[in-house]
């Protein structure tokens, strides 16, 4: 018998009514459910085990029902348990939630015989120094940004990979992406796409104001670091000031003389790909989809 997580997006309807059709569909298999504690009251009609993050490592695989926000709002915590996940998309784009929710019963047979591809994506970890001490750690699946919030002017960023300087960007912000984020916040900056299973990350400073940056692509082994240049502009640094967020989902406000540490992290999210459509066969029907 397996046991299966299924995490629906709590505020979409249709999402939770397909949240119990596939836990009543594994139980008619003769397997387990599993919801997250902020899932019990939705998922409660199914009779799921409800289960903490820090129980979920015996599951056999997350069932994730929405877009792809709601992947990355728990990818975290799944890759951190080394969990696949199998990602049914009620979202716009679905770059990570590519299964239609048609498919939803043929997804989970092909899950249940416990062979399926699955694709390792390598996610961003990061730290954030300030002064001598550790003020925060963060795992992100697409890209940590570091952006001057609602400071009227730009911010004067260091960049220095692997101890060795590379640039001081003046400029609204700046974004390290993964190859999974690449197509997110990055794109829309003007930055490369990257193929999901490679291993880069890209460095791409947001509106910059000095004509010769331009993203860099480097080695997923690559340690960056983003020193935050103290400017008169940031004295009275933190009631206004720049922010680092992580996914959308961390946000955290900087001071004037934090370093982020950039690098890759232990964990990956291993996303179940039971289409085989190419990555960028993907690409050109997300981006036409968009209007891109």
């Amino acid at each position: 018998m397996g046991r299966y997580l299924v995490i629906p997006n709590g505020i979409k309807s249709e999402t939770v009514a397909c949240g119990l059709r596939a836990a009543q569909y594994i139980q008619e298999k003769g397997h387990e459910v599993c919801a997250l504690l902020e899932h019990a009251a939705v998922m409660a009609p199914s009779g799921a085990r409800v289960l903490s993050p820090e129980a979920i490592g015996g599951c056999d695989c997350a069932v994730i029902l929405g877009g792809d926000g709601t992947v990355l709002r728990h990818v975290t915590k799944l890759a951190a348990a080394n969990l696949p996940i199998l990602a049914i998309n009620f979202g716009r784009l679905g770059y990570l939630a590519v299964n239609d929710p048609s498919e939803l019963y043929d997804c989970l047979d092909r899950v249940f015989t416990g062979r399926y591809p699955v694709e390792a994506r390598i996610m961003l970890g990061g730290r954030l120094l300030r002064g001598p001490a550790m003020a925060a750690e963060f795992t992100a699946m697409n890209e940590a940004v570091l952006h001057r919030g609602a400071l009227s002017r730009p911010l004067s960023v260091r960049l220095t990979i692997n101890g060795n300087y590379i640039e001081t960007y003046v400029a609204d912000g700046m974004i390290v992406s993964t190859p999974t984020g690449s197509t997110a916040y990055n794109l829309s900056a003007g930055g490369p796409v990257l193929s999901p299973d490679m291993s880069n990350f890209v460095v791409n400073p947001i509106c910059s104001h000095t004509m010769s940056s331009c993203p860099i692509v480097v080695s997923g082994e690559d340690v960056m670091e983003l020193w935050l240049k103290p400017t008169p502009a940031l004295n009275d640094a933190n009631a206004y000031g720049p922010v680092l967020s992580a996914d959308s989902d961390v946000q955290i406000p900087m001071c004037a003389g934090d370093r982020v540490l950039l690098f890759k992290s232990r964990y990956c999210a291993r996303m179940i790909k039971l289409k085989s459509d190419s990555f960028y066969r993907v690409l050109r029907q997300r981006l036409a989809a968009a209007g891109r």
